[in-house]
């Protein structure tokens, strides 16, 4: 009987460490990108999930230290002075496995392959490892041909503008004028003809007869 028991306790055992095994610290396959002056997570965790809070966790970017917890609490005096004040852990997470670290305000010398390493893990995997890239801000670009081409569409309207004006100016101001002076032509001949007539009748001797005969 006792036999037995022993047996299905180490059957037990042996089935729950395999089914829960040794948790493995895993980063990112993908890489982080980011532009200048963002925040930035940069993800890591373990599997199975672990309480990693009593434990170390270090983050490197290359070999420089970018972020260290130990002794429960965080420690800005092992970390790169670049990187103060610049990063921190999600702490309430962490007994759930969540090694992430949040990056803020990067900038382009953050740029880099980062390591999460926990030392006292009883994994054969105690790294994580992810690359970040950091751009510049993205800007609109211009095409150095578009100024000249709405110039030359500028000028264009401008000069049709002003050939419709001198149109619509010649046709307003010189309708009227070649009106006037037609009618003063024709005003003029008019009266020119009634001269003639005058003239002609004056001259004409049977008015001059008539004429004499009312003076007698």
């Amino acid at each position: 009987m006792a036999f037995k028991l022993t047996f299905l306790v180490l059957l037990f055992s042996g089935t729950a460490a395999e089914f829960t095994g040794n948790p493995e610290v895993k980063g990112s396959p993908q890489p982080i990108r980011a532009t200048v002056g963002q925040d930035v997570i940069l993800p890591c965790h373990l599997d199975p999930p672990f309480d990693v809070r009593s434990l170390t966790v270090e983050w490197r970017c290359n070999t420089t230290r970018v972020h260290v917890y130990r002794n429960k609490r965080d420690d800005p005096n092992s970390q790169h002075k670049d990187f103060k004040t610049r990063t921190s852990l999600f702490h309430d997470e962490m007994s759930k496995g969540n090694l992430s670290l949040k990056l803020s305000s990067v900038n382009k010398t953050d740029t880099g392959n980062y390591t999460c390493y926990v030392p006292n893990l009883d994994s054969q995997v105690k790294k994580g490892h992810l690359v970040l890239i950091v751009e510049d801000t993205p800007q609109l670009t211009v095409s150095s041909t578009a100024p000249a081409a709405v110039t030359v569409d500028k000028d264009a309207a401008r000069t049709d503008y002003n050939q419709q004006l001198g149109l619509g100016l010649g046709l307003g101001l010189g309708l009227p004028l070649i009106i006037v002076i037609i009618a003063v032509m024709f005003g003029y001949f008019i009266c020119k003809g009634r001269r003639e007539e005058n003239r002609k009748s004056e001259n004409n001797p049977l008015n001059m007869v008539n004429l004499n005969n009312d003076n007698n």
